[in-house]
């Protein structure tokens, strides 16, 4: 765990934390969504889906992940007196260290292996198959994903209802985590469930004492969920910035995605330029390194050796079978399908299910590895010294391939604005403030220091930055100018006089 935190935290941040993980647009509006949060449940806002941003747009919270299900986390944090960029960066380490601990616990149970148990925890909380999203911080949210699948197995293969109320607890916090890991948890968990029934075929008695544990089950995850449902179903039925199929389609990995490297790796440099057809290329670095394929095919090896046949079974064809339905090959996908479950279309980037799918990849690697040191004894302290050399080289990239900005060089760009807005106040009460910077270029990174400054100041600002937005919004995310600001305030009915611009 801890060379996991090295390679994948520390010698980004740097030991004294002094970089923060992320740009200083996507990474920071994450933080600006949990500090609202935290500021929300502090008093200093009201209307918690009104949010501060894009004002005065209405329930824009919803445009994406909320994140409320992190807030008690950070919350902590900053009621010790960190600010929120140091609060955040505590969250993230917290974060991977939860990754780590909850997936070597529940591959310990399942296995009774202890050094398997940890190359397969490596491999959930630190592969090179989710460098790509650090960017993204929300993804690192995903603790909760290997104790539903530890309880939800326990509970297939027992049919007691206290593991199945585990399960179903750990699904619903783990969308409270965070929405888009909970719709990908959902499906690959539905995946895996056929798949179970598929090689376990149960007895009639045992049908029907599951049945209605899954209706109540199923009852109690929409009451438990409904509060986020119902805003989201909202947003889904209006029209955003960019929410269109073509996007989906780009998002959507290609086979030669599994083959595209991160570029900072030192093992798989030769990968980083494998060709993807998409505009968005970056969203395809989804290799996830020699071990998980050297797994699969052990795996397959093994089960015509009668190896834990139903189990290596049940794994390997839920694999295929959710690449399957998420693969575009010359334009054509199955994903549509998947598209049809209600709030699926706020996962827009489907490529980040590998943050789900990764969890089966290193349970592979935990069974495969318990499998050889049952069989091969004298090679297992052997196994024990080289494979975790050989684990690390596998997914360690140079600290060059992330993205990080400087701590102090964000803290500064917020208090410059903030010490713009107060000299330019007058004594006049506005609604909201909206900054207009001298350069265009970039101009997420400017709404995004705009988001910061307002929740500083605990008021509400007109320029925003989200997943998706008010389709008349759009002119003013792009340019950040007076005339989009005017044309935005006539179309809400805003007076621009009750508005403080700031340049």
């Amino acid at each position: 765990m801890l060379i996991g935190l090295h390679i994948t935290f520390f010698q980004l941040t740097g030991y004294n934390l002094k970089n923060v993980i992320g740009d200083l647009g996507d990474s920071r509006f994450i933080i600006s969504i949990v500090e609202y949060n935290y500021q929300w449940l502090s008093g200093n806002y009201s209307n918690y889906w009104d949010g501060f941003f894009m004002f005065p747009d209405k329930e824009v919270i919803s445009y994406s992940d909320n994140l409320l299900g992190i807030t008690p986390f950070y919350a902590l944090f900053r009621l010790f007196g960190f600010d929120y960029l140091s609060a955040f960066q505590l969250l993230i380490l917290l974060c991977h260290i939860l990754n780590f601990t909850f997936c070597y616990y529940c591959f310990h149970k399942i296995s009774g292996n202890k050094y398997a148990a940890a190359f397969g925890a490596f491999i959930f909380a630190f592969s090179i198959a989710l460098d790509g999203m650090h960017n993204h911080p929300q993804y690192s949210f995903r603790f909760c994903i290997p104790l539903f699948f530890y309880f939800m197995y326990i509970y297939l293969n027992t049919f007691q209802l206290r593991s199945l109320v585990f399960a179903l607890l750990f699904l619903i916090i783990q969308f409270y985590l965070g929405i888009y890991l909970g719709y990908f948890l959902l499906i690959v968990a539905g995946f895996f469930i056929v798949c179970h029934f598929i090689f376990n075929s149960p007895t009639l008695q045992k049908l029907k004492k599951m049945l209605p544990h899954f209706v109540l089950g199923s009852v109690i995850f929409l009451v438990c969920l409904l509060p986020l449902f119902y805003f989201y179903y909202k947003r889904n039925q209006t029209s955003g910035y960019y929410t269109d199929y073509d996007f989906y389609m780009e998002t959507i990995p290609r086979l030669s995605s599994y083959l595209r490297s991160f570029s900072g790796s030192v093992a798989w440099f030769f990968l980083r330029g494998t060709d993807v057809s998409s505009k968005y290329v970056w969203l395809h670095i989804l290799f996830p390194g020699i071990i998980i394929f050297i797994s699969i095919i052990l795996s397959a090896i093994l089960i015509f050796k009668g190896e834990q046949k139903k189990l290596y079974l049940t794994l390997l064809i839920s694999i295929f079978v959710f690449i399957l339905f998420t693969i575009n090959y010359n334009g054509h996908t199955l994903y549509g399908y998947l598209m049809k479950i209600p709030g699926i279309k706020a996962a827009r980037v489907v490529s980040r299910f590998v943050s789900v799918l990764i969890f089966f990849g290193a349970w592979l690697v935990c069974l495969n590895i318990t499998y050889i040191q049952t069989h091969f004894v004298k090679y297992a302290k052997l196994l024990v010294f080289i494979f975790p050399i050989f684990l690390v080289f596998d997914n360690y990239c140079l600290p060059w391939g992330f993205k990080v900005f400087n701590k102090e060089e964000g803290r500064a760009r917020v208090e410059n604005l903030k010490t713009k807005i107060e000299q330019g106040a007058n004594n006049k009460q506005y609604k909201a403030f909206a900054y207009i910077p001298a350069i265009s270029t970039d101009s997420y990174i400017y709404q995004v220091d705009a988001m910061l400054c307002a929740l500083k100041m605990k008021t509400k600002t007109v320029n925003g930055y989200s997943s998706s937005a008010h389709k008349e919004f759009g002119p003013f995310w792009r340019n950040i100018d007076s005339t989009s600001l005017s044309n935005w305030c006539r179309v809400m009915n805003l007076p621009i006089d009750s508005v403080q611009v700031v340049k």
